[in-house]
Parts: structure tokens; sequence; C-alpha cells
């Protein structure tokens, strides 16, 4: 089933260049659906790069789709506290109040790693 999926080839090939297309074949064959296969192989979610674009297109959050006034009521939080919201996203709980607002993922991982969860 898993190599009729329409994403399999697609996700194939970039664990090819990336020289991980034996594990994410062992991933396929254990009944893994290709992008989680592909995440898991090259450790990093299929078709990012690390970039702070890549990672902030691909966020889909719950804070993405509030309404317009919780919205307005969290930027306004963080402009009295002094963050700076500019090209961010917000992602509660994973730290401070201003570690929640991400402009890139490096960041991410600072604030995981301090509070043990990487």
């Amino acid at each position: 089933m898993s190599r009729d999926h329409k994403d399999y080839t697609r996700y194939y090939k970039q664990c090819d260049d990336a020289g991980r297309v034996d594990f994410y074949e062992y991933l396929i064959n254990e009944g893994n659906n290709p992008g989680f296969a592909a995440m898991l192989a090259m450790q990093k979610p299929a078709g990012t790069k690390g970039t702070e674009r890549a990672f902030l297109e691909g966020q889909q959050h719950w804070a993405d789709k509030i309404s317009h006034d919780a919205a307005d009521a969290l930027h306004t939080m963080a402009k009295k506290a002094g963050i700076s919201t500019q090209g961010k996203k917000y992602i509660g709980g994973i730290g401070k109040p201003d570690d929640q607002w991400l402009g890139f993922p490096l960041k991410m991982m600072f604030v995981m790693r301090l509070k043990k969860k990487v």
C-alpha cells in the first residue's frame, strides 16, 4: 500500500539524495506511510532544508486559526512585554512568553533543549 501512495516517489527521491534510501525502504516495509518514513529516515520533516522560511511556511498551528480578537490580544501582550513579533509565529507552551514567538528553528531547538524535550 505505501508504495502506491501518491507521495512515495517524491519522498524516495529526497531520501536518496540524502543517502538514507535504505532506511526509508526499511520503514516502508515495516508499514509506515511515506511521509512518516521519510521524516524518520532523514531525521527531519521531509521537504525542509532547515531554513527559517521552510520552517515557518510548513508550520501548521492552532494559533494560525484563532479569531482576530484573540490574535490581537496575543500581539498586544507581546508588545507590552517588549517582544518583537515581526516575522515570527506564536507557538504557545514551549517556554516563557518571549520564547513562544519563533522566527527560526534554531531558537525552538534551544528552548526545547532547555526544557529537556530534545
